[in-house]
């Protein structure tokens, strides 16, 4: 990989890389533009193969093939399968029987415009591109190629983009009713949605050793076969009626998932259709940051009970806090 630096005892750029297994430094002055040239041409070679840095004789085929297997070892079951579908069924065959050397920005550009023109939103189509883009860092992470020769492309903006579906409280009473008189089974794992935030994975994974109800804590935790999104374990309280609740079950193996007998898709389309109600099960977790943010929680307690590494996922719900907002300012000593 090459890559432009700036020495400031001396006040000059110079182009860091390697070639033969030396690292070498091409000092360019001090001009940033000449420097970026500077860098290009190094680039270029690179790609040629007059530095011996690239794998010339790497397909992307063969890449796919191993970042799948890669993909099948680390990620969710979830994740390798919209990995699989992307990159066999929808860019392979668009893409054809390339060498690495031969990706470009100009090809992916074509697959967004080709998954456009059939139909596909352009939400959907950034999640193939980020795909495609996992692929290319893992080329250069795996020293097939010293940098990722797509990193310039860009998404589309999502101008349609919806702020989050929640629920009401009078739906969720609604929602809550319905599901007490249709499907007492799955009462206790809709509460548990609406109470913890949990994510359908995570409630169905969830055993009764993962539950402290004197302590009223549930935990989420990763396990051989099955991890959290983001790979992190937490902590979640969980309120006294749902520790009633759960009370009631008839308990299991300390190994059991709680919920293994509930099938959710089935049961969540039933009542919320009985209920009246356009929304997904995933909504339910919108709902629960939703109301904690309107009750004036914090906004990084609610990405801790949420289980997000940053708070960037959160902004979603800030127009959801104009009061604070105001209190905010009101502080200024001005």
């Amino acid at each position: 990989m090459a890559s432009k630096r700036f020495d400031k005892r001396t006040q000059t750029y110079f182009i860091d890389y390697r070639a033969n297994g030396k690292r070498k430094h091409w000092y360019v002055g001090p001009d940033p533009r000449q420097a970026d040239k500077a860098l290009k041409i190094i680039q270029g070679r690179i790609l040629d193969g007059r530095l011996n840095l690239v794998n010339t004789e790497k397909t992307l085929s063969a890449l796919i093939d191993e970042y799948l297997q890669y993909a099948k070892a680390n990620n969710s079951i979830k994740s390798y399968g919209h990995s699989e579908i992307v990159l066999k069924k929808f860019f392979l065959p668009l893409a054809g029987n390339r060498k690495l050397t031969e990706v470009t920005p100009q090809l992916i550009e074509q697959f967004k415009q080709f998954n456009l023109k059939r139909g596909i939103k352009p939400s959907s189509v950034n999640r193939y591109t980020d795909t495609i883009q996992a692929v290319m860092n893992k080329a250069v992470e795996w020293g097939y190629l010293p940098y990722n020769p797509i990193k310039s492309v860009k998404k589309f903006k999502n101008i349609n983009k919806r702020l989050p579906r929640f629920l009401t409280e009078s739906e969720i009473s609604k929602l809550l009713l319905i599901c007490n008189e249709h499907h007492l089974d799955f009462y206790p794992a809709l509460y548990a949605a609406l109470t913890t935030g949990l994510r359908k994975s995570e409630l169905q994974h969830v055993r009764w050793r993962d539950v402290d109800l004197e302590r009223r804590q549930l935990k989420v935790e990763n396990r051989t076969g099955w991890h959290t999104k983001s790979y992190k374990p937490r902590t979640i309280p969980i309120n006294e009626k749902l520790a009633e609740v759960l009370n009631n079950l008839p308990r299991g193996n300390n190994d059991d998932a709680i919920f293994s007998s509930v099938n959710f898709r089935k049961l969540w389309e039933d009542t919320r259709k009985k209920a009246g109600l356009d929304c997904r099960f995933h909504d339910i977790r919108h709902t629960y940051a939703s109301h904690l943010t309107m009750k004036g929680v914090p906004l990084n307690t609610v990405r801790e009970l949420l289980g997000h590494s940053d708070l960037s996922m959160l902004q979603i719900y800030a127009h959801l806090t104009p009061d604070h907002l105001a209190e905010a300012t009101e502080k200024l000593p001005y």
